[in-house]
């Protein structure tokens, strides 16, 4: 596949991936676009579509690590303008409260929910990107519906 077509499939998913791991878009574009470049710069075939996903992820992922540990890094704005940012403000509302309570979320906690649960990747896969265990991913992913139902009440489906 050619980088633009990799580019214009993929680069949402990657920016909201490292938006709702950093809470800064300036950051999250950044990283976007740093992923791309190492891509360009990568001399790898991969296996399938779906092993090329999972690396643009990963990357993501360990490049949004890279900014955390940065001095200058500090999330520049709040969580309910996240994702108005990106043109989301007229979806559901019902969406946007469970997006917003997401972003709320601590970071160990938000990263395992968007993998999982808007990115469509499985346990294993998820476990793989953010370098942990099964059985701790499962375990994050039971504190954040916890802590979503206790955010957002018996409203929502869980």
């Amino acid at each position: 596949m050619d980088p633009e077509t990799v580019f214009k499939k993929y680069s949402k998913q990657i920016y909201v991936t490292a938006l709702s791991c950093l809470k800064n878009p300036w950051e999250a574009e950044n990283v976007m676009q740093d992923v791309f470049v190492k891509l360009l710069s990568l001399k790898k075939d991969f296996e399938s579509e779906e092993h090329l996903r999972r690396w643009l992820i990963k990357v993501a992922v360990n490049l949004c690590r890279n900014v955390f540990r940065s001095p200058w890094f500090s999330p520049s704005v709040p969580v309910e303008d996240c994702f108005k940012l990106q043109g989301e403000h007229d979806a559901d509302p019902a969406l946007l409260d469970v997006r917003n309570a997401v972003m709320k979320l601590d970071k160990n906690l938000r990263l395992p929910v968007v993998l999982y649960y808007y990115d469509g990747f499985d346990v294993k896969q998820c476990a793989q990107i953010l370098g942990v265990s099964e059985g701790a991913l499962k375990a994050r992913l039971f504190r954040a519906r916890e802590k979503l139902k206790s955010m957002l009440g018996d409203d929502y489906d869980y």
